[in-house]
């Protein structure tokens, strides 16, 4: 069994009866749920932890979460004492807080630059581990506009994602393009597992408008309106939908934009949730996000590969436990060298299901 350890102030807090540590490329910030339980055999539970203190979650010595604990439980029953610590990576002040420095307006900076001004009350750093493209010209705070909602934004206009690192910092990358070493197979690691299909949030017009303002040696007041229109052809009742591109834009930039759109959408409508036995893979690593690994299910209908979003690292009553949530990795690609199909074939094969559900309820195989 793992050995899970929560550091306050130098002091070590292990032996958790129940544990819940949660990450995501889709979340600035990763999360902990840790319980503590003392079944009242002559032992005496006696930890206090004051809530907001910084703190470090591991496992075997691996950090995951490096924060600060939010909440503090205690309770009793003739049965049993029991604790619970809650916590977050510190990029949750990112998601909770708005943007307070500066006059909320900076100029020709780099995605990542941009993001280390706007993160700097906070004492977080920044690293890109990718080519973030050219200078931000200009970017404008809303008011009451948190951080996080700014971060995102910014990151849209590059393709990139912002995740916290082991330490609690950010890091701006992209998709990942590395093999996982553990394949993920129907009657081999696979406990339980979950398609979702979900197509509330597709359209099937995808109309960018957006706008470019004259050059210094025109008039200033002068614009051009540019529009796109992308079509997702597996959509096949009229639903619009209309996005405002971000910064100065022309004809073309409005189409990629469109396309990016319509491509994350299609790739986000997807998902898979794994369980499989253990926090660690056949390398003997804990499950690592933003890798790829191969999903074989015929009962879901996948054989592919696909990106590691999301993971819920738990353990309770059936032993340690891993949820993946996998992804296509087109939920996550940057607009640049984007390539837009003109179907997709897990649309196509959704066909076939209710034979395949019908084949496995006679039993056959």
């Amino acid at each position: 069994m793992s050995n899970v350890t929560l550091e306050i102030e130098g002091q070590n807090y292990q032996g958790w009866t129940e544990i819940s540590i949660s990450k995501s490329i889709e979340h600035l910030c990763g999360g902990f749920d840790l319980t503590l339980t003392d079944r009242w055999s002559g032992g005496n539970l006696d930890l206090a932890i004051l809530p907001g203190s910084p703190c470090r979650v591991a496992i075997d010595g691996q950090t995951v979460i490096n924060g600060y604990v939010f909440g503090f439980e205690i309770s009793y029953d003739a049965d049993a004492h029991q604790i619970r610590v809650t916590g977050k990576d510190k990029t949750a002040d990112l998601v909770d807080c708005a943007i307070a420095n500066g006059t909320g307006e900076w100029k020709n900076l780099k995605l990542e630059d941009l993001v280390s001004e706007l993160v700097k009350p906070f004492w977080l750093t920044v690293k890109a581990d990718v080519d973030t493209g050219e200078r931000i010209p200009k970017f404008n705070a809303e008011q009451g506009m948190t951080v996080y909602d700014a971060v995102q934004k910014l990151c849209v206009l590059r393709g990139c994602l912002a995740i916290p690192d082991d330490e609690g910092n950010i890091v701006i990358t992209r998709a990942g393009t590395e093999q996982g070493t553990t394949n993920l197979a129907e009657g081999d690691n696979i406990l339980a597992a979950t398609a979702s299909y979900d197509f509330s949030e597709r359209f099937s017009d995808y109309i960018v408008k957006g706008q470019k303002s004259g050059k210094d040696n025109e008039d200033s007041k002068t614009t051009t309106a540019f529009k796109s229109n992308v079509q997702d052809e597996n959509i096949k009742r009229y639903r619009p939908t209309i996005v405002m591109a971000e910064g100065q834009v022309d004809g073309i930039k409005t189409k990629v934009r469109a396309q990016w759109e319509c491509a994350v959408r299609r790739g986000k409508s997807r998902n898979f949730r794994i369980t499989v036995q253990g926090w660690k893979g056949a390398d003997g690593k804990i499950w690592e996000l933003n890798k790829l690994v191969k999903l074989t299910s015929p009962l879901l209908g996948i054989d592919d590969q696909l990106l590691i979003a999301g993971a819920d690292f738990k353990l309770s009553d059936q032993g340690e436990m891993t949820e993946l949530l996998l992804s296509p990795a087109e939920a996550y690609q940057p607009v640049e060298g984007l390539k837009v199909s003109s179907g997709d074939k897990w649309e196509k094969d959704l066909k076939s299901f209710g034979k395949l559900w019908k084949r496995y309820g006679k039993g056959k195989k």
